[in-house]
């Protein structure tokens, strides 16, 4: 009997020690299952990525560990998104580094650009001529494609505080100099490069001209926050009986802002829309009858430098028959973009819809075309051969 009990405890106790192994080790899967659920749900968007790129990701610690030079992560990080957006394949998806963004402000600054050329860096951090342009100031000077600009006004580039800082001393006033010394194959020569940046009025931001048969002409270049004010003084301070919206080589801007300018013209019942591709979220910009509406004739100047809300614009008047327009088939860009800002401050740009005007289909590739057809080259704009602005007058007189 005493060994009959001894055997029952000895049982009794291996199965309460197995009852607690088993709920330790349940436990222990529970607990694990929940962290990794939690884990999973936390980083879901990082392992799915990862699961779907290994590939990509093979390559990076490939690169990173083995690579003979050390790689920061921010560089790491500014070529993949670059990378990403090369594989759209579209010139309106970008990426900008504020090293970039201040080489874009200086090749489109007046002074670099009305004197024809552009400038970027090579392999080496020198500053190399991409382009001059044929009978330009800077073909004048002596500048050409190519050439590697080796110091700026006796200082080298390092000295200057490398090539970002240096290609900023290219520009200045209207009619100041400063001193190029450049490397031309085996060559070496110095270049006075004299600033010039003053803008005929085809080209300034915004402008306005009371003309004969008092028709006020309006040419602007951007949608942007100071247009409508711009627009709206240069319609108080002069007495005309029609107007010219001229659009030509017009880079585009705010749908709002399109939409904002022929509200001056109609009442309600337009829109403009912009409608994501992904998940059909649009955006509806909208014209309203508030008693301002502008009863006069209109004329439309576009060319084929007329881009996205310029286009928009033109569609508008070219939809409800409000103006005639005039000029050549528009460029075709009937799509928008997004900006987006990382962490880490860059910036990148994607396309993520497409355009509409009322009905009308969208002209992505196709453009808005004109009423009257009538080919000019866009160098005569504003001067006595601007056959696009005296067809214009000729219509509203």
């Amino acid at each position: 009997m005493w060994e009959l009990s001894l055997f029952n405890n000895v049982k009794e106790i291996t199965m309460k020690k197995r009852v607690m192994v088993f709920a330790v080790s349940l436990s222990v899967v529970l607990s694990t299952s929940l962290t990794y659920g939690l884990t999973y749900n936390k980083y879901k968007k990082e392992i799915e990525f990862g699961k779907k790129n290994a590939d990509l990701l093979t390559a990076y610690e490939d690169i990173k560990n083995n690579f003979y030079k050390t790689i920061d992560n921010e560089t790491l990080c500014e070529y993949m998104v670059k990378g990403v957006l090369d594989a759209c394949d579209e010139d309106f998806c970008v990426f900008n580094t504020s090293n970039m963004i201040d080489e874009n402000r200086v090749n489109e600054d007046s002074s670099v650009s009305r004197s024809g050329f552009t400038v970027d860096k090579n392999r080496h951090d020198e500053i190399v001529v991409t382009e001059v342009k044929p009978k330009s100031r800077a073909d004048e000077m002596g500048l050409k494609t190519n050439d590697i600009i080796t110091m700026i006004d006796g200082e080298t580039i390092a000295e200057k505080g490398g090539y970002y800082e240096a290609i900023r001393k290219l520009m200045g006033k209207d009619g100041t100099t400063v001193k190029l010394h450049i490397r031309r194959d085996n060559e070496e020569l110095d270049i006075d490069f004299v600033r010039y940046n003053v803008y005929p009025d085809s080209e300034k931001s915004f402008y306005s001209e009371l003309m004969d048969d008092d028709v006020l002409y309006i040419h602007f270049l951007y949608f942007n926050d100071s247009l409508i004010d711009n627009f709206k003084t240069a319609l108080n301070e002069n007495e005309y009986k029609s107007i010219v919206i001229d659009l030509r080589n017009n880079h585009g801007g705010e749908v709002e802002y399109a939409t904002q300018i022929f509200d001056y013209f109609v009442g309600d019942g337009n829109k403009a829309v912009a409608k994501y591709e992904r998940g059909g979220k649009e955006k509806v910009f909208k014209t309203s009858t508030d008693g301002k509406e502008l009863d006069c004739n209109v004329v439309v100047l576009v060319n084929e430098n007329t881009i996205s809300a310029g286009e928009l614009l033109a569609a508008f008047f070219k939809d409800t028959g409000r103006g005639k327009i005039i000029g050549e088939k528009t460029y075709g860009k009937g799509i928008f973009q997004n900006t987006a800002i990382l962490d880490c401050m860059l910036t990148y740009t994607y396309t993520a819809g497409y355009l509409y005007v009322n009905d009308m289909p969208n002209n992505d590739e196709i453009g808005v075309y004109p009423d009257i057809e009538i080919r000019m080259d866009e160098s005569k704009m504003l001067t006595p051969g601007d056959t696009q602005l005296k067809k214009a007058i000729e219509i509203l007189s």
